[in-house]
């Protein structure tokens, strides 16, 4: 069974030298960019990591780790290490708070019981042939397989969750939902889900099974896909937080405006947007108008969300569909397509005025030309 499952090791040099050179251009763009800074930081960490595991897995595989050999179980740690960044990345990306704190180091606590089980084997275990062989003990594989697909399920489960939440969310901070750049968060976990259920599956198969064997290509595959798509995703490196824009203090807990001072700043909005326009501006965002306004994020919030009952992409989006009922109607604006009036309007995609437009009016825009003009 082994000789038929077997792959030649030499298949998976390309793979792993192609993977190795397009996330190293990955990492190197990340630490080029200004923005996000702490996100990019966290994943040039994980991709690093990545990496390092995949290369001790190659290895492995071509036997060269024996010239090494106290490395080969090194990738254990590092994968655990992976999971925990995984789930770090994601919430840098979607918490608008989030700041490197001492409680998400509890996030490292599979990856430092790993590391401790490394350093306890690599200071008692004498035997020169378990350092040497390239091929890990069946009951120690499997072990280090359950605790790998406990930690990767445990951690994805969490980054779901969050990634759900945040959509949910993110109409109190964003005027176009289709401009945040969730495709990559997708990929990313669905590309780790993927390398999770092969381990699944090499778990079930139990020990005995040579499925390890094709690990490092899987690995190899999965990050050079990675990398692939992000270095053709510029928005990776640029993805904005919610409110990064202003790093203002939140509010007293308990705190509630006056229905005055919601009334004040609600009149000072509906004033600002008839003469100014902002919602022309397919990337506005809350802080941008709270501070044109004069106001703290949290004010506009309060004051959107208690005095005028709507949420801000509500707001925004309600004036952007008069503008382009305005402009489909007007026969000076014959011209311009379905998509040039979204466009004017504020909207970033024609999917997104259509979707938005039959919510908010019942009707399609071409319906809707169509029967003004009659």
């Amino acid at each position: 069974m082994d000789n038929y499952f077997a792959i030649n090791p030499e298949l998976t040099k390309p793979f792993f030298y192609i993977s190795l050179v397009t996330n190293l251009l990955l990492i190197a763009a990340l630490f080029t960019k200004r923005a996000n800074r702490l996100a990019n930081s966290i994943l040039a960490a994980l991709l690093t990591v990545a990496l390092l595991a995949q290369g001790i897995g190659s290895a492995e595989s071509l036997s060269s780790i024996e010239s090494y050999p106290y490395l080969l179980r090194a990738a254990f740690p590092l994968s655990l290490l992976g999971a925990a960044l995984t789930y770090l990345y994601v919430l840098a990306l979607t918490d608008p708070q989030f700041r490197l704190q001492k409680k998400y180091f509890l996030y490292l606590a599979p990856c430092f019981g790993a590391l401790v089980w490394y350093l306890g084997f690599l200071g008692f275990v004498q035997d020169p042939l378990y350092w040497t062989q390239s091929q890990p003990l069946l009951w120690e594989r499997y072990a280090r397989t359950v605790a790998i697909v406990a930690t990767f399920g445990t951690f994805l489960f969490l980054s779901y969750k969050r990634l759900e939440e945040f959509q949910k969310s993110a109409g109190d901070y964003f005027s176009n939902l289709r401009a945040i750049q969730f495709r990559w968060l997708r990929f990313l976990l669905g590309v780790i889900s993927c390398l999770w259920a092969f381990s699944v599956i090499d778990l079930v198969t139990g020990p005995l099974f040579p499925l390890w064997q094709f690990q490092p290509a899987a690995v190899s595959v999965a990050t050079f896909a990675l990398a692939l798509y992000a270095l053709r995703l510029a928005p990776v490196f640029a993805f904005e937080e919610p409110a990064a824009e202003a790093n203002v203090p939140e509010p007293v807990a308990g705190q509630k405006y006056s229905d005055e001072e919601l009334a004040r700043w609600g009149a000072r909005l509906l004033e600002y947007m008839g003469q100014q326009t902002p919602y022309l501006n397919p990337d506005l965002r809350l802080p941008e108008l709270a501070r044109a306004i004069g106001i703290k994020p949290y004010m506009l919030t309060e004051t959107l969300n208690r005095h005028l009952g709507v949420s801000f992409f509500q707001f925004i989006n309600r004036y952007r569909v008069d503008e382009a009922k305005r402009r489909l109607a007007d026969p000076k604006c014959d011209h311009l397509s379905v998509l040039g009036v979204a466009m004017e309007s504020g909207f970033n995609s024609k999917s997104a005025f259509n979707e938005t437009f039959r919510t908010l009016t019942g009707s399609t825009p071409s319906v809707f030309r169509v029967q003004a003009k009659k």
